[in-house]
């Protein structure tokens, strides 16, 4: 009977350490995949003219979180954002529904030569990453801005 006792303790020991382990370890996994995960936000706009503009106003949305945030924003504030010159005035404005970035430019001409078929373009580009996944409750507007 003791010997009966011995074994079954045994079996139950290395079914508790098994289980024990194999719940340590799935924990691990997810705990790893978890903080391995990176967001980050590429966002594009352009803007493209055939004709000289004068006086010219652009709201152009952003992406953001529930609570407002957004790397993009952060960037148009510190104004590092690739590609725009540096005559145009950018200010933040918040509709309540979304955040948008209003471009102020005194006057925008295009080169000699430009047409209906060759555009002027200005391409404003950012890459960001972001510790908060994308993924989670992020609004997002496209626009495809063309000033023709």
């Amino acid at each position: 009977m003791d010997r009966i006792i011995k074994i079954t303790l045994s079996v139950f020991i290395i079914i508790l350490v098994t289980f024990v382990a194999l719940v340590g370890y799935s924990v691990y996994v997810e705990h790893a995949y978890r903080t391995s995960l990176a967001s980050s936000y590429s966002y594009t706009c352009t803007i493209a003219t055939d004709s000289p503009l004068v006086n010219v106003t652009l709201f152009i949305p952003v992406p953001e979180t529930r609570n407002g945030n957004s790397p993009i924003i952060a960037q148009f504030s510190a104004h590092a954002i690739n590609g725009m010159p540096g005559t145009w005035n950018t200010t933040l404005y918040d509709t309540g529904k979304s955040t948008l970035v209003q471009i102020t430019v005194p006057s925008l001409i295009p080169p000699p030569g430009t047409d209906y078929d060759h555009p002027y373009a200005i391409t404003l580009f950012t890459n960001t990453s972001s510790q908060v996944l994308i993924d989670i409750g992020i609004r997002w507007r496209t626009a495809r801005s063309s000033i023709r």
